[in-house]
């Protein structure tokens, strides 16, 4: 029996390898969108939360920011559908329901549904910064006839899977050619002119392409990393300045790493910490001013003064490895949180996800009030199978709970036809453009951003904490494997079965008695004027699919 030979850090070498690679970026992406949305809908809106106009505005610019990464989201997730059809893989809606610990993904922050807040943002920050070389890569190991899982072990963000997707393009283009390799039905990808809202073939705000050869397959893969770091720091800048922040940067993360290593067991140990701390310092004293703007300099200034302050403080504490630790955490939180963004400037525009979320960090760190409502985190209506064992927060409030029972049974009618859009599997044009306009519009935003909204003004549980009562949640709870559907006539008549049942349950949504405690009443008319959208939204809806099938 011939040895098999251990793979390559990284190196994808099969068709399968690659079709499970995108799977698994498809269930990040999809991951994500939910965790950004939610964390939008959960900001204060109203004056009698106890924000002034001010505030409000301020509130008003973060949130419409998460929403638009959230959006970004989406379209990646279009776009990985895209790379998985070109070259004969199935769709991927599936993911396992929230929370799910970091081992689970193997990325640096936990996969949880929590309110906006600044430790949120420093999450959302780990999710989307550049890995410091494009040699972090995803770990595939196994012989190639099945793939083990892939993990993102070597650094803190999903740019380490794209890294080992895309060198896994360029390996099987290079073994199998154009030919071998993008095999999929070309007609069954979506692009950005398919998604229309209404009857006025306005783009939804998605920019999709087509993915039908190596050419393309970077271009969308490029799309995806660019929009979320912002930059990929070793593809060679060509402006001599760039060169020299990109090796600055690729410093300043290896002797995070190093500090973050150290160990303090005796009297004297924080001298290397010192030492690291200086060199930290001499980095950022080589930032050229034509490398980033003016107003970042005065920001290095800022936090170039807290470290100087910091390295002194160790230095009297040398004796004290307690100290010594605190002294650390605070050194590295301010390179990671707050220096490195400033570095990444050089590199990335503004729509770059990561630098949207430190912008954000930055505008919070005075900030004297509450942005978001006191939502609960994690909530959800049970556990699951793929999250038995990690914390939620059951819903126990009758008229909540009914409420997220609406919004999880249309999230999941709303995948299930995401699903078929993807896979298209001979549906008519007429067909899948109804689809189309019931999926995207009206039901991602008359139905899901509405009834988000509901939920985190709705009292978590029955308890006699009135206006203090914690808050719920969408949960994006998952009760059905998101499978491919066939295209029959029966799958119709199971859609709009379900669409029937999500309306006719919205309706009891308008009894609300038990709700006087926790909500001031200006607020119950906010949910009132909600829910009478909501049902007049989710009738039609229902009417127009029965109308557009010619379902009896």
């Amino acid at each position: 029996m011939n040895k098999i030979e251990p793979k390559k850090k990284g190196q994808i070498t099969t068709r399968e390898e690659l079709i499970f690679a995108l799977s698994w970026a498809a269930e990040l992406e999809h991951g994500l969108t939910c965790i950004y949305l939610f964390a939008a809908f959960t900001m204060k809106r109203f004056p009698e939360e106890g924000i002034n106009e001010v505030q409000r505005d301020q509130i008003r610019n973060w949130q419409g920011t998460i929403l638009a990464v959230a959006m970004q989201e989406m379209e990646h997730l279009g776009y990985v559908c895209n790379l998985l059809n070109a070259i004969g893989g199935a769709q991927h809606f599936n993911r396992p329901n929230l929370p799910q610990p970091p081992s689970y993904y193997k990325t640096v922050g936990a996969f949880t549904l929590e309110a906006f807040n600044k430790q949120t943002i420093k999450r959302f920050m780990e999710y989307e910064k550049p890995a410091p070389t494009t040699d972090a890569e995803g770990t595939v190991m196994g012989s190639g006839l099945v793939p083990d899982p892939i993990q993102i072990v070597d650094s803190h963000t999903v740019q380490d899977l794209y890294n080992s997707i895309l060198k896994g393009f360029i390996y099987l283009d290079d073994k199998l050619g154009k030919e071998g390799l993008f095999i999929g039905n070309e007609a069954a990808q979506l692009e950005d002119n398919d998604i229309v809202v209404g009857y006025a073939n306005r783009e939804y705000g998605i920019d999709l392409e087509k993915v039908v050869d190596l050419h393309t397959a970077k271009k969308a893969i490029d799309v995806i990393v660019e929009q979320g770091e912002g930059v990929i720091l070793d593809h060679d800048p060509k402006a001599p300045t760039k060169k020299r922040l990109s090796k600055l940067y690729q410093k300043v993360v290896q002797d995070v790493e190093t500090m973050q290593s150290l160990k303090f067991k005796k009297k004297g140990s924080g001298v290397e910490l010192i030492a690291l701390g200086n060199k930290l310092l001499k980095h950022l004293n080589l930032v050229a001013p034509r490398a980033i703007k003016k107003e970042m300099h005065e920001l290095l200034d800022k936090y170039s003064a807290q470290l100087k302050k910091l390295i002194t403080k160790a230095e009297h504490s040398l004796s004290n490895p307690k100290k010594l630790n605190v002294i650390r955490k605070k050194i590295v939180d301010i390179v990671i949180y707050d220096i490195e963004g400033i570095l990444l400037s050089g590199f990335t525009e503004k729509d770059s996800h990561y630098l949207r979320f430190w912008e954000i960090y930055q505008e919070m760190q005075g900030i004297k009030y509450d942005p978001a409502r006191n939502v609960v985190e994690n909530p959800a209506l049970r556990h699951h199978a793929d999250n038995a064992g990690h914390p939620i927060y059951k819903i126990t409030h009758p008229y909540t709970y009914r409420t997220l029972e609406v919004f999880n049974a249309s999230y999941e009618v709303m995948v299930q036809m995401l699903v078929l859009i993807f896979s298209f599997n001979g549906i008519s044009n007429p067909n899948r453009t109804l689809l189309i306009h019931t999926a995207f519009f009206p039901l991602m935003t008359m139905v899901i951003r509405p009834l988000s909204e509901i939920l985190t003004l709705l009292p978590a549980n029955d308890g006699d904490d009135g206006f203090d009562t914690p808050r719920a949640g969408p949960a994006f709870e998952y009760y059905l494997n998101i499978a491919q559907l066939s295209n029959t006539p029966q799958n119709w008549e199971f859609l709009y079965e379900r669409l029937k049942q999500i309306s006719d349950a919205s309706k009891t949504l308008k009894i609300h008695k038990n709700l006087d405690p926790y909500l001031q009443p200006a607020l119950i008319e906010k949910v009132d004027q909600h829910v009478t959208s909501l049902q007049g939204n989710l009738a039609r809806i229902a009417d127009n699919f029965k109308i557009g099938f010619d379902l009896k």
